[in-house]
């Protein structure tokens, strides 16, 4: 994926819409990167907006959606460092089947950047649970991971 990501960041860098949006928002950053399924999106922060634009491909042209940001507190965000990225998705996905029994029926990988990258991957299973495992990005080191049923999301 990591390969998959640079490719993604080159056509985006080249794309009119990321050029128009790079003049306009100067000092915005690339802040993470997610794929769910098959779907890559690149998100950047502008800090003087405080709004993320998130840049995916749809039909095979370079879409473009600003949003705001969800958090708790206002904290500074972090620019993603992808070469320092040495843990691919690929070894993530055979730590997780290595460790977990469970098959994932939907994929979610988040990158993101704390004092180091973090892969944040949440599968939904065919036993109906949620997986979600914290990974540092540079050593493989698992940060945080739970399982939960689906079944306890229901409204009661």
């Amino acid at each position: 994926m990591i390969e998959e990501i640079k490719k993604f960041l080159q056509e985006l860098e080249e794309s009119k819409v990321f050029q128009e949006f790079k003049k306009n928002n100067p000092i915005a950053y690339n802040s993470s990167v997610s794929k769910i399924q098959n779907q890559l999106q690149i998100d950047f922060y502008d800090p003087n907006e405080d709004k993320i634009t998130s840049f995916t491909k749809k039909d095979n042209e370079i879409v473009m959606q600003k949003s705001e940001i969800f958090r708790k507190e206002k904290i500074k965000i972090p620019e993603l460092k992808i070469s320092k990225v040495k843990i691919t998705s690929e070894e993530i996905e055979k730590i997780i089947s290595e460790k977990y029994q469970e098959i994932p029926t939907k994929k979610i990988f988040i990158l993101q950047q704390t004092e180091f990258p973090i892969w944040n991957i949440t599968y939904l299973t065919q036993s109906l649970n949620i997986l979600n495992i914290k990974i540092n990005a540079e050593s493989g080191e698992i940060i945080e991971e739970k399982m939960e049923s689906a079944l306890n999301f229901q409204k009661k």
